[in-house]
């Protein structure tokens, strides 16, 4: 779970930032740096969130621990 927000962060970057970066169909320094800042946020920030929702709620499940058995 560690690994996968790490790749899918580069590969994001890589496609979205990168390729058009040299391919010359982005040319404006501000729109790279706020692209680049918007993956990372994004795919780097939010998306290791969202896949940490579902796991804990089936850790959760697994070991009872949202509710209180007395």
């Amino acid at each position: 779970m560690a690994v996968i927000p790490f790749l899918s962060t580069a590969a994001v970057y890589e496609v979205f930032v990168r390729e058009p970066l040299f391919s010359g169909e982005l040319s404006c320094e501000v729109c790279t740096v706020v692209r680049g800042g918007l993956i990372g946020a994004a795919v780097g920030g939010l998306y290791p969130v969202f896949l940490a929702l579902p796991m804990n709620a089936s850790l959760a499940a697994r070991y009872v621990s949202s509710t209180c058995n007395e």
